[in-house]
């Protein structure tokens, strides 16, 4: 196991609203990861799966969660989903919590290029969950959006696979 993939935190081990509570209530699974500093991705912005609210996509209550456990790595997915309000709270976050990385799925290039400005290329990384929904674009999508963002050739080697090597433990860097 190289980490725990997206996890909503509303309904299956907290329905928690306090940032706090919902901390306190992930302890456990947070613990789990922890002796091997196996990440976990948190989805951020929205979802159009219906039951899903809002405010577990928002990633404020992630801001405890971080501080609590600051040896956990922790992806927040979609990085606000092109939701300027929701990118804004997933860089605030980032910023205050060197645990926290983004994906970039689902997100547009001025975020990548913001985020890259504002955490480092060393915390931003390619992302495609949507691959199973749009097998034929995904990619292409997500070429578009670090190409639309002007990497230098150091932070595209970052966000192309470098962080994801670093957080996943994959061991390609050699």
């Amino acid at each position: 196991m190289v980490g725990m993939g997206e996890f909503i935190a509303g309904g299956f081990v907290t329905t928690a609203l306090d940032p706090i509570e919902i901390a306190r209530d992930m302890g456990p699974v947070m613990e789990a990861l922890r002796p091997k500093k196996l990440p976990i991705q948190l989805p951020t912005g929205s979802s159009g799966w219906k039951g899903r609210l809002f405010y577990v996509y928002e990633p404020v209550w992630v801001d405890e969660l971080a501080g609590n456990f600051p040896d956990v790595p922790i992806v927040l997915t979609k990085m606000g989903r092109s939701i300027r309000t929701s990118f804004d709270a997933c860089t605030v976050v980032a910023k205050r919590n060197a645990n926290v990385y983004f994906d970039l799925t689902d997100s547009r290039a001025e975020h990548l290029r913001e985020a890259v400005d504002e955490i480092g290329a060393h915390r931003s990384m390619f992302g495609t969950d949507l691959h199973g929904l749009s097998v034929n674009c995904a990619y292409d999508v997500g070429f578009e959006i670090v190409d639309g963002a002007h990497p230098s050739a150091d932070e595209r080697e970052w966000i192309s696979w470098r962080t994801a090597d670093t957080v996943y433990q994959l061991g390609l860097a050699g």
